[in-house]
């Protein structure tokens, strides 16, 4: 008689879970390092275009230019602030995905302590109903031994 968990169904309904929420994660995890390089990549144009309008200032350029640069700037800082929520809002689904991983880790391994615990059980009703036939076969061949002589 071999061992079968009565809930196995369910032990690997969990660790479909867990898979499902792995990727999850990591999918929010890609999301959040793209916001992080888009975010770098505008800061990185906001610093060139900042060196760019104190260059022109020391130079004689005309009043449209410097405004065309400045109006372009404004533009850059608003798409950053616009950045920085976009990639706030993409850290929480991140951390949002990380808590579900976690839980269905806990539930995942609930269920398979559960099922290390019935088999535990299962090898040792083994064990005993084996010890028990060993005792048996002993008796009987003690019991023939006296008999025969």
């Amino acid at each position: 008689m071999s061992f079968q968990y009565p809930y196995q169904r369910i032990l690997d309904l969990k660790e479909k879970e867990t898979e499902l929420a792995q990727i999850e994660y990591g999918s929010a995890l890609h999301r959040l390092k793209l916001e992080e390089s888009q975010l770098e990549t505008l800061l990185s144009e906001k610093q060139r275009v900042t060196l760019m309008l104190e260059e022109m200032t020391t130079k004689s350029i005309s009043a449209m230019q410097l405004i065309e640069v400045q109006q372009y700037l404004q533009h850059i800082e608003h798409v950053i602030n616009q950045k920085k929520q976009e990639k706030g809002r993409v850290q929480q689904q991140a951390d949002t995905a990380l808590n579900q991983l976690v839980g269905r880790k806990k539930e995942q391994e609930t269920w398979r302590i559960l099922k290390e615990k019935r088999f535990n059980r299962y090898i040792e009703k083994q064990k005993k109903q084996e010890q028990n036939l060993m005792d048996e076969l002993g008796s009987i061949k003690y019991s023939r031994d006296i008999t025969g002589k």
